[in-house]
């Protein structure tokens, strides 16, 4: 089966369906649960921004990564959150994610972004469950709650083996050991969740009205304090990809469109076990414009 097949499929989910998909990769993700940082992550992968949606854009980067074949061959597909909200396909990517994660689940980590909430910290526009209730209505509740209980279930980090920490959002201004983001308290998943990096240095409020910008000083004592080289992280608009803090932080952003108006994704194939330096990670983007 291509992805193209798969799509189809997806797309004639009924509400039992979804149901039954949503409860299997509830079980998946809680039976592999281990503080929310997926750790030694190796091979080869490929890594996705938000996607928010945007199925067209994320069929096509999985068609042009031959994504099912590179799955069965051991390969990895690292998502960095937020499929979810503000595009017209929402459910229908999500699910497809999750199918992927139910039938290879050594190969799929999906790390929660901001749109896969905690109770304590619903996103600004959160449409995802009106889009269940215009698909399913009175039942659209029962859905929401089902995915509701899986974002809960879902990783907030990873660290692959060559020392790269994947993350949605940023990093806390302080205690920075990794050990801090296992089972994190509720302030500290809010600055990884929503956080987002500046050119500047220290730490200051957000304008999101959640987490916080942290500047190059926060960064470098991340990463030195847990021996890793780079971040890598979605959260944030831009034309596909963009660097900050000297190469150390780079944001992926895999979707186009409204409601913000970019033309330009951008994914990572890139290998994990290999050491690499900051300055070769750029070797590793491939990004699609499309135009709508």
């Amino acid at each position: 089966m291509n992805i193209e097949e798969l799509s189809n499929r997806i797309s004639k989910y009924t509400f039992n369906d979804i149901s039954e998909l949503v409860l299997e990769a509830i079980k998946v993700f809680r039976s592999e649960w281990n503080g929310g940082v997926v750790e030694n992550i190796s091979g080869e992968a490929i890594i996705i921004g938000d996607i928010h949606g945007d199925l067209d854009t994320m069929i096509e980067i999985f068609r042009k990564t031959d994504l099912i074949s590179f799955l069965e061959s051991g390969g990895k597909l690292i998502s960095l959150g937020d499929i979810i909200d503000r595009g017209p396909n929402q459910v229908e990517a999500i699910n497809i994610i999750l199918w992927l994660k139910i039938n290879y689940p050594e190969n799929v980590v999906f790390i929660r972004g901001n749109h896969e909430p905690p109770p304590q910290l619903p996103p600004y526009p959160h449409d995802f469950p009106y889009i269940l209730r215009y698909k399913f209505g009175e039942k659209s509740s029962e859905l929401y709650n089902l995915y509701f209980t899986l974002f809960q279930s879902l990783p907030h980090a990873g660290i692959t083996r060559n020392r790269l920490f994947l993350v949605h959002g940023g990093i806390p201004p302080e205690r920075h050991d990794i050990k801090y983001l296992r089972d994190p308290d509720p302030k500290t998943l809010e600055y990884l969740l929503w956080s987002d990096p500046f050119e500047g240095f220290g730490s200051m409020p957000s304008m999101r009205g959640a987490g916080h910008e942290f500047g190059k000083d926060i960064t470098i004592s991340f990463l030195e304090e847990n021996n890793l080289i780079a971040i890598i992280r979605g959260h944030e608009p831009c034309e596909g990809y963009k660097f900050n803090h000297d190469n150390r932080v780079l944001t992926l952003f895999s979707r186009v469109g409204e409601p913000y108006f970019n033309y330009t994704a951008a994914y990572l194939r890139i290998p994990l076990d290999e050491n690499l330096d900051i300055t070769m990670i750029k070797d590793f983007i491939t990004t699609i414009t499309r135009y709508y």
